[in-house]
């Protein structure tokens, strides 16, 4: 197959699901958030436009109110304008070090500092402002429970982050079992999901969420989206990624098209076969859901077909030639 003509269609995505019917609106609020606490500005907030960080939460979150679906594109635009100016395309994507003292930075947001804590934030970050824009923002729709588990999801997230950095530093290959479990990390989905029932407007018991099954279904979304995120972008991080890691670029035995067509088969492959574990395994989950917890399933489908959906028209997943 041409990699240059990836056809989403090849794609096992068996339901729909619904776009947020005020998802117009949602992105404008989004937008006009990013510029206001200048979390964007000049050519990065037109290409944070382009994204559509609103667009995508209201695909993902389309059974939300309106308030609390504006929050989660508020985490995603974060999300979008930290990967491109600091994890992908700055030096500290490819410095362990610099990913450990950025990792430190956050941690004093995402957790409690002990009483001897010595120094500061840097002052005048507008991604750590933002960041903490967004943390107050989640804690007035959340239990303190829901914020927590934001939190840690988040601290894992650059856990992921700091995984990659290490191998980009030492100029190995990453093994496909390693990666299979470090992309989960890094993607940025589970943050994402632990917001389900907070974006909902409903609660749903730890200890359901807790429930290995659950756990593994929620693995399994995961993973649908990071390789559905990774087949619509290895082009684009081709051109202009210093430092990431692609499902594609581990799949492929050296950089020419043959090799290239060769690993975007296998990848698609692995995609459609984690859907089709997740289908079945949701299905035996669903028998004995009651209904916050088929609330919970309802929100990952959302996202996994939302997810799909959005990144067929984002300008983030178009290359140069396709954006002419």
């Amino acid at each position: 197959m041409s990699t240059d003509a990836f056809a989403p269609c090849v794609l096992h995505y068996p339901y729909q699901t619904p776009l947020h019917e005020e998802h117009g609106q949602i992105e404008r609020e989004v937008q006009a958030w990013a510029e206001r606490v200048g979390l964007a500005e000049g050519a990065s907030l037109d290409r944070l436009a382009g994204i559509n960080p609103g667009l995508l939460a209201s695909w993902t979150f389309p059974y939300g109110p309106k308030h609390t679906v504006v929050v989660a594109g508020k985490v995603m635009a974060w999300m979008f304008v930290l990967d491109d100016e600091w994890l992908d395309n700055a030096e500290t994507g490819g410095s362990p070090a610099r990913m450990a003292r950025l990792s430190v930075i956050y941690q004093r947001l995402l957790g409690c500092s002990a009483a001897w804590a010595p120094g500061s934030s840097p002052e005048g970050d507008r991604l750590l402002a933002a960041f903490a824009s967004i943390l107050s923002a989640i804690r007035e729709i959340a239990t303190d429970l829901q914020t927590r588990r934001f939190c840690t999801e988040m601290t894992r997230a650059f856990f992921g982050a700091l995984l990659e950095a290490c191998w980009a530093e030492s100029g190995g290959s990453i093994s496909a079992k390693e990666f299979s479990t470090s992309r989960l990390l890094s993607s940025g989905v589970l943050p994402m999901l632990s917001l389900i029932d907070t974006i909902g407007g409903f609660r749903i018991e730890e200890n359901r969420l807790c429930h290995p099954d659950v756990l593994q279904l929620t693995t399994h979304a995961t993973a649908v989206v990071a390789w559905t995120n990774d087949l619509f972008s290895f082009r684009v991080e081709e051109e202009r990624s210093m430092y990431d890691v692609n499902l594609v670029w581990v799949l492929r035995t050296d950089n020419t098209e043959a090799a290239t067509a060769q690993a975007v088969e296998k990848a698609i492959s692995i995609n459609n076969a984690e859907m089709d574990a997740y289908l079945r395994l949701e299905e035996a989950v669903a028998k004995n859901a009651g209904p916050e917890l088929n609330s919970y399933l309802y929100g990952l489908r959302c996202w996994l077909h939302g997810n799909y959906q959005w990144s067929q028209v984002t300008s983030r997943y178009q290359t140069k030639g396709s954006q002419a």
